[in-house]
């Protein structure tokens, strides 16, 4: 059976009686391999996704937890806020012993942008014990041609009391819609991670990206005008 739900203590059905004979302030830490469903959300301070990691997990969570170390990932995925919310949710395991993929360019964030659905916690997203801004976005030249690599730079300030790393994502947002080719509403086409050993520093950042896109039909590539 498919689930995003939980097993045990923290399914839906304990949570609440858990949570009420604890600490009010209550951080719940996940240990897993995919995004799963979080009903009590609302009722605990904060979740550290902790993911699949190896032997050294346990001391790595408690620097977290107590600040010795700044978290500073961001998701590489999409938790929605339940199992029918995702895009391969009706076609998945298919018909006999058949499985197709009918998401086509629509996986991920991706599908959920274009069609404006909430989710739990975007792709990209990520918390930190420190803030970021991020300013002054430019690019190399004014005007590009369809087979132009475009760089885009940005300044980014630590604008928090504490060191901490943040990562930058460009995206790029189709200004038409051909028939030929599908597009979701934004694209991610590059991104760095940024790192900063004190607090109050900026930093430049350039990311390149290309307005050619792959298309199946015909074995192609096409340029649209981002």
């Amino acid at each position: 059976m498919v689930t995003l739900v939980i097993p045990g203590i923290l399914s839906f059905k304990y949570t609440e009686k858990m949570i009420s004979c604890f600490e009010k302030r209550t951080v719940v830490v996940l240990h897993g391999g995919s995004p799963v469903e979080m009903p009590w959300l609302h009722q605990v301070r904060g979740v550290l996704e902790a993911y699949l990691c190896g032997q050294a997990v346990g001391g790595a969570t408690v620097q977290i937890l107590y600040g010795d170390v700044n978290p500073s990932g961001h998701l590489a995925e999409t938790f929605p806020i339940k199992l029918e919310d995702n895009p391969s949710y009706v076609a998945y395991q298919g018909e006999g012993d058949v499985t197709e993929y009918r998401e086509g360019v629509f996986v991920g964030y991706r599908y959920y942008t274009t069609k404006k659905m909430p989710v739990l916690f975007p792709f990209g997203f990520g918390l930190s014990y420190t803030t970021f801004a991020i300013s002054n976005l430019r690019t190399a030249q004014d005007e590009y041609q369809s087979h132009d690599v475009i760089t885009v730079s940005v300044d980014v300030t630590n604008t928090g009391d504490r060191a901490g790393k943040e990562v930058v994502q460009l995206y790029v947002l189709p200004q038409t819609k051909t028939d030929s080719v599908q597009r979701p509403v934004q694209e991610l086409r590059d991104f760095e991670k940024v790192d900063f050993f004190t607090s109050s520093t900026i930093r430049s950042l350039a990311l390149a990206q290309t307005l050619a896109v792959f298309s199946e039909i015909g074995a192609r590539k096409e340029s649209s005008p981002e």
